[in-house]
């Protein structure tokens, strides 16, 4: 299943590159002949070629502005959708935006949500159904100065720490619209070596490592990432790379890669049951027109490095220390987990419960 992981990464990107160069035929995989399956690098994607071509450069390439219009396609994430708001009201604004305005066009035909992943509507913010609930979010990561705030952080990791404090971003969708977002001239957040799985790329991981890897996906992915060069040369397969300056794919797409190699594999390995055992979407070539560009900043220039550390100690008036997040007592053995706030687990945590002494409960109680 490993071997197959890094096969159909490769064969996959040569399907887009056939395609874009107008060879037949695309493929000789009977899987991937018959049904849909998305590019390997998200950016490639249909929905994603929208934002870049037609979205990003509609309107005011200001911060605001340009992150005002990300976030509207993504919310509904249908093409038709932004086509029948823009048709409307011509350049899509957050000057002029108005939640009744907008509702009043959502509202006067269906459907208005994409088939892709969608971003649950808070209802924390009022409103009576999905669409003038996710108008309000979408006013109220504005209002609040969401693109402003995001701006000034540095990592993908610490953005997506933010993006989750606002109702309805949940950690996969904030996820997704942190990637769009990171598009635009206004963002550069590195895609290299961290990444949130989804539910999909999740069950490609236990399909590889086994059920074992639940909760640990984003290390997994990590893993992939430090490793892949080694499987490339191994099997003798030539790196599928975005552009000529990378070196391999990034967390990121190897994220997106799973969540289709997991339906792949419903074909392939039909005796593996994880969840799902069947594939819906038959392919069925798309009359939009098929382009693969790229951000022109990620063909001009490197994103900014962002190897993560954990944070730093607490200042508390002078004093430096670290907080405990929590305690887990095993079973059977005096010895207790020690979970530091903001750190990731090991082994160096483990402590031994008598270093605590007779008051190890209390002590613990305490913490």
């Amino acid at each position: 299943v490993m071997d197959t992981l890094w096969y159909w990464m490769r064969e996959r990107h040569s399907i887009h590159e056939r395609r874009r160069a107008g060879q037949t035929p695309w493929t000789e995989d009977p899987i991937l002949q018959d049904y849909k399956f998305t590019n390997l690098f998200r950016v490639f994607d249909r929905n994603t070629q929208f934002i870049l071509n037609e979205v990003i450069p509609d309107g005011p390439s200001d911060l605001t502005e340009t992150s005002f219009r990300i976030i509207l396609f993504r919310t509904f994430n249908r093409i038709e959708t932004w086509r029948r708001l823009r048709d409307h009201f011509g350049k899509l604004k957050w000057a002029t935006f108005e939640i009744d305005d907008y509702y009043s066009v959502l509202a006067a035909e269906s459907p208005i949500y994409g088939h892709a992943y969608f971003i649950p509507a808070p209802n924390v913010l009022g409103g009576h159904d999905n669409p003038t609930k996710h108008l309000r979010m979408i006013y109220l990561l504005m209002v609040s100065g969401f693109p402003t705030e995001l701006k000034k952080l540095h990592h993908l990791k610490d953005a997506l720490g933010f993006a989750q404090l606002y109702p309805g971003l949940g950690q996969f969708t904030a996820f997704q619209l942190l990637l769009d977002l990171n598009m635009c001239d206004h963002f550069n957040f590195s895609e290299e070596e961290w990444a949130v799985a989804g539910p999909g790329a999740s069950d490609g991981l236990v399909r590889i490592f086994g059920k074992e890897v639940r909760g640990s996906e984003s290390l997994a992915i990590t893993w992939l990432w430090e490793n892949q060069h080694e499987y490339w040369s191994q099997l003798s397969i030539t790196p599928p790379l975005r552009h000529s300056t990378n070196k391999g794919v990034s967390a990121v797409d190897i994220e997106h890669a799973l969540c289709e190699f997991d339906k792949y594999c419903r074909k392939k390995f039909p005796d593996i049951v994880i969840r799902r055992t069947v594939i819906k979407a038959r392919f069925m070539p798309s009359r939009e027109p098929y382009t693969g560009n790229l951000p022109k900043k990620w063909t001009r220039s490197a994103a900014a490095k962002a190897i993560m550390q954990p944070p730093p100690a607490i200042r508390r008036n002078g004093e430096v220390y670290y907080e405990v997040s929590h305690v887990v007592m095993t079973s059977g053995k005096s010895r207790f987990l020690v979970r530091w706030l903001g750190y990731e687990p090991d082994e160096d945590t483990w402590e031994g419960a008598e270093n605590l002494g007779e008051n190890a409960g209390q002590v613990l109680a305490d913490w």
